[in-house]
């Protein structure tokens, strides 16, 4: 799936009309470009969690509602394109993209870049040794193997997870979900290893 590659510095709220528009508010609409860009370059990398601490409140600020849904739908793209929540396409091909869920896939993608996620994870999957950790072969057995205590561990301790992360899980079929639980480890192996040696897991 792509994109929708709009021009986002057109969808911003504007105090003022386009008769009055300069130089400065041209480099201005460039910084605002940019800063939605960086953020959709940088989903699935470790640069994503500094791009959305820096530019996701400023831009959701600045962005009408329609510009809202559509900065939603090129995120929820790359999330799907990142990690492989396929099943999620179907919510870009056959539902149209409501405020309430604009808010939904901004709430997941804190939780991916953010560091929540390798929380959580941190704390549903059985501790894994580092060499499983750095397969990812292995680690693609180990979390079969433990697939049915990962759900536990999730609904033991899914308060606070968006809606989008958890209803994934709750219908995605189990080699998908493996899928995307092994890709996201890998994005942050060495801080899920430390957190489960601290906590002793």
């Amino acid at each position: 799936m792509i994109t929708k590659s709009i021009d986002y510095s057109s969808q911003i709220v504007q105090p003022f009309g386009n008769d009055d528009i300069d130089q400065v508010e041209i480099q201005e609409e460039g910084y605002i470009t940019f800063k939605h860009q960086s953020i959709l370059d940088s989903i699935g990398t470790k640069e994503s969690n500094n791009n959305i601490k820096l530019f996701l409140d400023e831009i959701l600020d600045e962005l009408s509602d329609s510009g809202k849904r559509d900065f939603a739908h090129d995120c929820l793209v790359k999330i799907i394109d990142a990690y492989g929540f396929y099943s999620l396409q179907e919510d870009l091909e056959n539902v149209k993209i409501s405020s309430e869920f604009s808010k939904s896939v901004f709430e997941l993608l804190v939780f991916l870049e953010t560091g929540v996620c390798s929380d959580f994870l941190s704390n549903t999957i059985p501790y894994m040794d580092k060499s499983i950790l750095d397969d990812i072969e292995q680690l693609k057995v180990f979390l079969n193997i433990n697939y049915k205590t990962f759900l536990k561990n999730f609904e033991d301790i899914k308060i606070g997870v968006p809606s989008l992360f958890y209803s994934y899980f709750l219908y995605a079929a189990k080699k998908n979900a493996i899928e995307v639980v092994a890709k996201l480890i890998q994005k942050d192996v060495l801080s899920i290893n430390a957190k489960q040696i601290i906590k002793g897991v």
